[in-house]
């Protein structure tokens, strides 16, 4: 069990956590107009707090001027940050923020028919409110896919960006200088108390969980082929030493480094291991910003629309990470076309429903500049267990269309940056 030590930074750290309660009660006010105003003014005075009481202790923390400089630069481009400096000036020295509250509406028909639609309307209107006139005046041609909508709170100067995402994400920048303060100082785990709240335990989570799920009186996706809600349920897996440690004793030591091109052959050969040991493979995605590694997400799906929803989550979470390159590892049925069949008309069968299908480990690595590599290594299940491997090829076909939730998120980030 980790030794307790005193918080290098009680203040600083405290405040953050009243961020996380304040981010909480942000949420739950969200169909109450002047309560969510409240709740969201205190929470974004108190993110700068943050910093300023942090500030305060600069005489006794240890190399506070590098370490402390290092993290401002890194977050002196992020759109967001910048928003919450001027939010809370706004705040103190001006008026309210200007908010809006809006419906977003998301068709998906497949990965490369998609329609979008943003719509201002008053903020007693719920998710099943919306969807259900959606779909009462759907056109009867639509009849599979996927629709989202999603209540959203944003302000006039922050119109991209929902702000529980917005704040989500400020938290998330603030818990890493804070971590960074008690590596620095020595401390793991401190003896700050945590708060009522299970969530609330003082740990380093960068976005906690809790800050990560959307419930459906935020967003609501509904299945148009059987008419079902899809349930969105996410899992993000923090980087830690004993987790690694883990994962060496039971695949082996792999050496990883490079970006998400570079990656792939070494991964590949790793998610083979990985087959071999535990006989299935979970799907898995790296987020990387240059060759740095900054987030891990399991993706789990039962059919093509949970698949799509699924890409998307990962879209948005390679948006708030900032990251520049993508790694997804899988298990993947592979099959070929039938003779004379078009792929890029129609509804093609999935390649898991085809009778010539195979099974393969598959890994995909992406980039924001455009580069992209596709590995893949077929294998059998004998009758034993045992999985045998043919050699792993390259496919030159381009990028899986199930990737491009994350390329459209880049292109959207290049041109507001343009």
């Amino acid at each position: 069990m980790e030794n307790l030590a005193d918080c290098p930074v009680p203040s600083a750290h405290r405040r953050l956590l009243d961020c996380h309660e304040h981010w909480h009660a942000t949420a739950d006010s969200y169909m109450d107009p002047d309560l969510f105003r409240l709740n969201l003014n205190a929470l974004i005075q108190n993110l700068r707090n943050v910093t300023w009481l942090l500030q305060k202790q600069r005489s006794v923390l240890p190399d506070f001027a590098n370490w402390y400089g290092e993290w401002q630069k890194s977050v002196s481009a992020d759109s967001i940050m910048k928003w919450i400096v001027k939010a809370r000036n706004r705040i103190v020295k001006e008026a309210d923020l200007d908010l809006f509250s809006q419906a977003k509406a998301h068709l998906s028909l497949d990965w490369l028919q998609e329609y979008e639609a943003t719509y201002t309307l008053p903020p007693r209107y719920t998710t099943h409110d919306i969807m259900m006139h959606m779909l009462a005046r759907k056109p009867l041609a639509v009849h599979d896919g996927m629709l989202t909508v999603e209540r959203r709170w944003v302000d006039r100067l922050l119109p991209d960006c929902e702000l529980l995402d917005a704040t989500a994400h400020a938290y998330g920048q603030l818990v890493d200088v804070i971590r960074t303060a008690h590596h620095k100082s020595e401390v793991g785990k401190c003896t700050l108390p945590p708060r009522n709240r299970e969530c609330l335990d003082g740990g380093f989570a960068a976005i906690p969980e809790c800050m990560l799920m959307k419930d459906n009186s935020r967003r609501l996706t509904v299945n148009l082929e059987s008419g079902e809600e899809i349930i969105e349920d996410d899992y993000i897996q923090s980087l830690d030493e004993e987790l690694g440690e883990r994962a060496r004793q039971r695949y082996g030591d792999f050496t990883v480094h490079g970006d998400a091109i570079e990656r792939v052959p070494t991964v590949l050969e790793m998610a083979r291991r990985m087959l071999t040991v535990d006989k299935s493979l979970a799907t898995a995605a790296w987020l990387l910003r240059g060759d740095r590694m900054v987030g891990l997400m399991a993706l789990q799906f039962y059919d093509q629309a949970s698949k799509r929803l699924a890409m998307y989550k990962l879209a948005e979470h390679v948006a708030r990470k900032r990251a520049d390159g993508v790694l997804l590892i899988c298990e993947a049925w592979i099959a070929a076309a039938e003779p004379g069949e078009d792929l890029r008309t129609g509804r093609p069968k999935p390649a898991g429903e085809r009778p010539n299908r195979q099974e393969a480990v598959d890994v995909t690595g992406i980039t924001r500049d455009g580069r992209h590599s596709h590995m893949l290594c077929l294998f059998t299940r004998e009758e034993s267990g045992e999985i045998s491997f043919s050699p792993a090829v390259e496919d030159p076909s381009g990028t899986p269309n199930f990737l491009e939730p994350v390329k459209r998120v880049w292109e959207k980030l290049s041109s507001s940056t343009d």
